[in-house]
């Protein structure tokens, strides 16, 4: 715990830490296990009076018992009386808590938690969210198994987060859905959302896009923001879509993320039309980068790139020395040989660690010296020597 300083100050009793209770601005319980939650000194300190704390973060384990039932999980109520400043809290290993702060809190994290049972309802969940009305920051992980979700709410169910700005959630697809299925989140400017449950090849919805709300299953019904940078990567062992808007500032980012596992990146790439059926006429930049995967198929992501109209800048990055470019991927690139065809705007190609012979080089320089609307287009291909065209030709570099 701290003042204005950090000092972690271990107690054994509740009249050890009494006197600083009026100067503690950000408090930190834990680890603890259950047993030390219950202790006397930790729940009188939670029912005293701080005045200026302002953040909160506790922490639960249950060794050997990684999941529980309802009774079992740690509970904590924060009535705004006790903490009129509070704004910050953080909470690992407890059920849902009676918040009595909710429309002052500016960031909120829960979980990770498991349990053995469903037992929050979800109407519940989303109408205690909704009046934290001043809620900046959003974070849930691994926390929404506790949480019982009805298939047959009427659509006039909202909930709204009217000052939410980041949203970062880590569950199961199945949790996810339904949470953000009458969400309205006005001015979020940062949205993930983790797909934590394994890929089944019997699972009836595709990847990423199950992630999304089942009343539509496209982004542009949960973002306030036009996505016009579209990529496809893999950080950290999760194969993400990222869609930005690099205007802003910052920039506006929603990323949809599965553990890497075999031909997901495909599916990745498959999924971006119907992920951004609805603004992918806004889409100027497209990056994708490929690494080793059972279904690498450029002519196809090529082709599936070609159906976002407006783009003017593709990238596409290799880790694997072994890719080539196909010649066929010039002709796909060439499809729209008229305004408003397919890569129609193209303007600025890159290819980097596909190896790209130097004919195909000149075909695709060819390609953008018809196609490109405004300036000079610009070719730029790296794989051991670097070749740069800009509209007079191929040379070494």
């Amino acid at each position: 715990m701290s003042g204005r300083s950090s000092v972690r100050m271990p107690f054994d009793s509740f009249d050890d830490i009494a006197p600083c209770l009026h100067i503690v601005q950000c408090l930190q319980i834990g680890p603890v296990s259950r047993r030390d939650w219950s202790s006397s000194a930790l729940q009188q300190l939670l029912i005293s009076r701080m005045p200026a704390l302002k953040s909160l973060d506790m922490t639960v384990h249950y060794p050997g018992d990684p999941s529980l039932r309802s009774e079992r999980l740690a509970q904590v109520s924060l009535p705004n009386s006790l903490f009129p400043g509070l704004v910050q809290i953080s909470l690992q290993g407890f059920n849902f808590p009676s918040l009595g702060i909710l429309s002052q809190l500016q960031s909120l994290t829960l979980g990770p938690c498991r349990s053995s049972e469903s037992f929050l309802d979800g109407t519940v969940l989303t109408h205690s969210l909704s009046q934290c009305v001043n809620l900046r920051e959003l974070r849930i992980k691994e926390f929404l198994g506790l949480v019982t979700f009805s298939d047959t709410l009427p659509t006039y169910i909202t909930w709204t987060l009217p000052s939410l700005r980041t949203l970062d959630i880590a569950d199961d697809y199945d949790k996810i859905a339904p949470l953000l299925r009458f969400a309205i989140l006005p001015v979020c400017t940062s949205v993930t959302l983790t797909d934590m449950k394994p890929l089944l090849l019997c699972d009836p919805i595709p990847p990423f896009v199950r992630l999304l709300p089942p009343r539509t299953r496209s982004l542009h019904s949960l973002l306030p923001f036009a996505v016009t940078r579209l990529s496809v990567a893999v950080e950290g062992g999760y194969v993400v879509i990222s869609g930005t808007d690099p205007s802003s500032d910052p920039a506006h980012r929603v990323a949809l993320r599965m553990r890497a596992q075999p031909t997901l990146f495909s599916i990745a790439v498959s999924s971006l039309e119907g992920l951004f059926a609805e603004p992918r006429g806004r889409v100027r930049e497209l990056e994708l980068d490929i690494v080793d995967d059972d279904g690498i198929d450029l002519l196809s992501w090529v082709d599936q790139f070609a159906r976002f109209p407006g783009v003017r800048s593709f990238t596409l990055r290799s880790r694997m020395r072994e890719h080539e470019l196909p010649s066929a991927c010039v002709d796909a690139l060439a499809l729209g040989a008229h305004q408003g065809g397919a890569f129609s705007q193209l303007a600025e190609l890159r290819i980097a660690g596909v190896r790209v012979d130097c004919d195909v080089v000149q075909r695709l320089a060819g390609v953008l010296a018809r196609r490109a609307p405004l300036g000079f287009p610009q070719l730029d291909v790296s794989y051991g020597a670097r070749r740069r065209w800009k509209g007079s030709g191929c040379r070494n570099k």
